[in-house]
């Protein structure tokens, strides 16, 4: 048995994305690569992280900072005039989180594989950031990912309980008013972000609304 080529096969370099790679690196040791539908998605996963940084601006726009407008015109407030460049790339990586956790979960429903489907969140988080989740740049999808509350009999609201309460906590607003219109555009932007993951991934048509 040749010992050098043995251990060159696990420290062998398969892909410049760490996430991509440490998912070959699984595969590939026990003989089992990577299936054409992996494949495929790890080929599109580029176009994904473009679509989604492009998709963000808008939600961040049509979905929060109109809905905070429209609060302050009812409300007498001012809040949409102190949401600095700052604030807004903090409630931009909020709209990510949202986003990637929709990435992982239509991933979950086509793939059957949790672990699989992890790993290319990961990647699509890499594509986007240029870090891995786990390091400097630690990923508050996974916040969101595995965030529970015992007060929710149905788990899948707890992410918009969590960010209405993150956004409010950007914007310093306690209102439970505000929380509440901010929760439920979680759903407006899981909506979209799924529709573009189908499109990109699967070629899924777009359904214009009228």
């Amino acid at each position: 048995m040749d010992i050098g080529r043995f251990f060159k096969r696990f420290t062998k370099k398969y892909h410049e994305n760490p996430a991509i790679d440490a998912l070959y690196q699984m595969s590939f040791p026990v003989n089992e690569p990577v299936n054409e539908n992996v494949e495929k998605i790890i080929l599109d996963l580029p176009d994904m992280a473009m679509v989604f940084q492009k998709v963000e601006h808008s939600l961040l726009k049509k979905t929060l900072l109109d809905q905070i407008e429209e609060y302050d015109s009812r409300m007498g407030s001012h809040i949409s005039k102190k949401i600095d460049e700052r604030k807004q790339e903090a409630i931009r990586r909020k709209i990510s989180s949202l986003t990637l956790l929709s990435f992982y979960k239509e991933l979950c429903e086509y793939l059957k594989a949790t672990s699989i489907a992890f790993a290319l969140t990961d990647a699509l988080y890499y594509e986007m950031y240029h870090s891995l989740s786990s390091g400097k740049g630690f990923a508050e999808y996974l916040d969101y990912l595995k965030i529970r509350n015992p007060q929710f009999d149905d788990q899948n609201m707890t992410p918009a309980h969590k960010f209405g309460n993150d956004i409010s906590q950007i914007v310093s607003i306690t209102d439970p008013t505000f929380y509440f219109i901010i929760a439920q555009q979680a759903a407006v932007i899981c909506a979209s972000a799924g529709k573009l993951v189908r499109w990109v991934l699967f070629d899924e048509e777009i359904e214009q609304q009228e």
